[in-house]
């Protein structure tokens, strides 16, 4: 299973970065008609939406099997330790784009100055901004994994391991 990593890491990075450039198209396409944009679920929506299934799930197994020797105290620590320090910043802001977007939709909703969304449209800035936060984070993240500082001391799973073996 171990094996499979490498390549389930290429399907999230190409995922990622497709559903990346999908999601800048659609808040193109959005920001030209104006602030107010919802778009109906069309192909491109549905094609967004397998983006962050198959980026999401590859990152996940991604995840899962890059992590098995440390415990999951040390793996949330871990989370950011195999980005070098520009990615992880450049992540981070983009994620912080990606929440003003997101939650900045409901906020204007409910100040009125924004439309309020029926549930049949979906409006620009919350796919822009769900989009922006999920695939930024799975591309450094998963690269995170691939490139992870391994630390001097062994885990508490290592060390079991260690002692059982002896």
């Amino acid at each position: 299973m171990e094996r499979l990593v490498p390549a389930l890491a290429v399907v999230a990075y190409v995922t990622a970065v497709l559903g990346l450039l999908l999601t800048l198209f659609l808040l193109g396409e959005g920001m030209r008609v104006g602030l107010a944009h919802a778009r109906e679920p069309d192909d491109l929506v549905y094609a967004w939406v397998a983006l962050l299934m198959v980026a999401g799930g590859a990152y996940v197994f991604v995840w899962h099997y890059g992590t098995l020797d440390l415990t999951r105290r040390e793996a949330e620590k871990a989370m950011w330790s195999g980005c070098p320090r520009w990615m992880k910043w450049t992540a981070w802001a983009v994620c912080l784009v990606g929440a003003v977007m997101f939650f900045g939709q409901f906020a204007l909703e409910q100040l009125g100055r924004l439309p309020t969304s029926d549930g049949r449209r979906i409006p620009t800035f919350v796919i822009g901004g769900f989009g922006l936060i999920w695939f930024t984070a799975a591309v450094a993240q998963t690269y995170s994994v691939l490139h992870r500082r391994q630390t001097a001391e062994p885990t508490l799973v290592s060390s079991r391991k260690v002692r059982h073996e002896g």
